[in-house]
């Protein structure tokens, strides 16, 4: 059983009725950010990358980009990626993001996610990571 799973067994084991239930949820399951939004624009400020730049390295279309920059569009995961990618986000900041857009994190069992974090981690563009995923015979970032 890997590690994280172990976690949160033990803390669950230590919730013994539904107020420490609504407790423990209260001091330890917030993330700090309401919206995948408003991570990402904090995101570009520190990384201080424009969002007309973003939007061209992130090959997503034109208009659906700034309806999930404006909030109008939660991301799916395969845009999170293409937005991690294009702002240079490192794996924690992009686990992050998915959590907020309730997406699956990346996962070292699975294939493709190791080739998406590899990416990352060496701060591949899209292109490149595309390039890579095709190599492996897995279906790239849309």
């Amino acid at each position: 059983m890997e590690q994280a799973d172990l976690s949160i067994i033990a803390s669950v084991k230590t919730i013994k009725s539904p107020h420490s239930l609504e407790l423990y949820i209260k001091s330890n399951c917030n993330i700090g950010y309401d919206s995948f939004c408003e991570y990402f624009s904090d995101i570009l400020l520190s990384h201080k990358l424009s969002v007309s730049d973003i939007q061209r390295k992130c090959f997503i279309e034109r208009s659906y980009f700034y309806k999930i920059i404006k909030g109008n569009r939660i991301p799916g995961r395969d845009k999170i990626f293409l937005l991690a990618l294009a702002a240079h986000m490192d794996l924690n900041e992009t686990q992050y993001a998915l959590m907020l857009a309730k997406e699956g994190v990346l996962f070292e069992k699975n294939k493709r996610d190791v080739i998406i974090a590899y990416s990352l981690d060496k701060k591949l563009s899209v292109p490149e990571t595309n390039s890579l995923l095709a190599g492996h015979g897995e279906e790239e970032l849309q």
